[in-house]
């Protein structure tokens, strides 16, 4: 066989496999756009349900309209974070996520802000999360919260933000708890604020009322938790009338007669 002809063959066999790829990459094209365009355009994927968990201050037709979903036909038209984004829009939510359950089903997972006290405003009582918000109350959700009271000025308005030194301070001394003492937050019943912006704290059991002062509330705090503990090892809460922490390295602790 001479070059010529061994050349001759080698560019037919080149030829060859280029046709044969260009076969296969074309096939593969038509067979890519045709699985594409069955995911946009397959009933299976039109969206059938979305579960909506975690919501009490809004109705799921709210949370729908909030995040546009509800003009939404298919599961891959759904524009998640933007969604998301809108629904934290929402005053009285913190946070949101959607996740795709295929093939046409949505889920709405919402955490709402958590009410941390009760504010005693008039004799009214409302919820207010960790930074002062007024939280709508929820029909039939019993409250067991600690009430913060005080001669608290101006207004209330669900929706807005308490202001005013008494509902500052009140809120430093049980967002302090929650933050070094948690488990002591269950044991405050009540945080009253003078005018002169001096703290007491009223046990949960028997109502102990705990003379905090102005000053020095972190480590007040800490001289508090650790006084209740012992308390409740020697089982004494019923033989004490106050606890008095004013007063710098003292700690008073009246005993009922």
């Amino acid at each position: 066989m001479t070059g010529s002809m061994l050349k001759k063959d080698e560019m037919l066999s080149s030829l060859y496999r280029l046709i044969y790829s260009g076969i296969i990459i074309f096939l593969l094209y038509v067979t890519g756009r045709g699985y594409l365009n069955w995911l946009e355009n397959s009933p299976l994927f039109d969206i059938k349900s979305i579960k909506i968990e975690g919501s009490n201050y809004l109705s799921e037709k709210e949370v729908l309209r909030l995040s546009n979903l509800d003009i939404v036909k298919r599961v891959w038209d759904a524009d998640l974070e933007s969604a998301v984004e809108s629904i934290k829009t929402y005053p009285f939510i913190e946070n949101a996520e959607i996740v795709r359950r295929f093939p046409n089903r949505l889920e709405i997972k919402i955490k709402e802000k958590e009410p941390v006290a009760l504010i005693n405003f008039q004799g009214d009582l409302y919820s207010v999360d960790k930074q002062g918000l007024v939280l709508p109350t929820i029909p039939g959700r019993m409250y067991n919260l600690p009430v913060i009271s005080g001669k608290f000025k101006g207004g209330i308005k669900i929706g807005s933000r308490i202001s005013g030194s008494i509902a500052d301070k009140g809120l430093f001394v049980i967002r302090t708890i929650i933050t070094k003492h948690p488990y002591l937050y269950n044991d405050i019943s009540e945080v009253f604020v003078n005018n002169d912006g001096n703290i007491t704290i009223y046990t949960h059991n028997k109502g102990i009322p705990v003379k905090m002062g102005n000053k020095d509330i972190l480590n007040r705090i800490n001289y508090l938790w650790a006084i209740l503990q012992e308390i409740k090892r020697e089982k004494t809460v019923s033989e004490i009338k106050y606890i008095d922490l004013r007063f710098r390295g003292q700690v008073i602790v009246g005993m009922r007669t």
